[in-house]
């Protein structure tokens, strides 16, 4: 690997979701604020989302993974 090259672990993909336009202009403000992108920030709750069902045993661990705290 050459020097400054960075490779994730995982893939990054897209996804689409539709939410209403209030909602829309909310995660905007929300993002604004935190100075995220909308993305960046729907991301991270998803992610946080993910791993709350994850640890509330909703959702099976992975072999490979550790519960996060």
């Amino acid at each position: 690997m050459s020097k400054g090259t960075c490779i994730d672990a995982m893939a990054k993909v897209n996804i689409s979701v539709l939410v209403e336009e209030d909602l829309r202009e909310d995660l905007k403000r929300l993002a604004n604020v935190e100075r995220r992108s909308v993305s960046q920030l729907v991301s991270l709750l998803i992610e946080d989302a993910v791993a709350r069902a994850k640890a509330a045993g909703k959702i099976p661990l992975d072999q490979q993974e550790k519960p996060r705290e």
